[in-house]
């Protein structure tokens, strides 16, 4: 069930119980610094309780892996979550280098949400 949706400029968020799903758009540079606004939301919405951010890479975007490295130390995410159909493989074995949290990738939104009741 979703609580509620918030568009950046960049992005569209879903918040739900215990995830964040974010949809980047086309063309962006996910950089440190959107990233911020995006964990900055997650922390009010979900205060102390543990949740998950789940990319839903709907478009073709990059990433600066750096984010994995502050995101990480964020104690109330659990893990990233990586939906996506095309993206390489090699890609997502990169950014896992930068991650001290669990990092893993899957073909569906579904399959996603039942990994974060999982993890959590």
């Amino acid at each position: 069930m979703m609580y509620k949706k918030i568009e950046l400029p960049f992005c569209s968020l879903e918040i739900y119980e215990h995830s964040i799903v974010g949809t980047i758009n086309e063309g962006v540079n996910l950089c440190v610094e959107k990233s911020a606004q995006i964990i900055e939301l997650a922390i009010n919405h979900f205060k102390s309780n543990s949740f998950v951010y789940i990319a839903n890479r709907k478009y073709s975007y990059s990433v600066d892996p750096i984010i994995y490295k502050y995101n990480s130390e964020i104690e109330t995410l659990s893990g990233f979550a990586i939906v996506t159909q095309n993206v390489h493989a090699n890609t997502v074995e990169i950014e896992k280098i930068f991650s001290n949290k669990p990092l893993e990738t899957f073909n569906s939104l579904k399959e996603a949400m039942d990994w974060t009741e999982h993890i959590l």
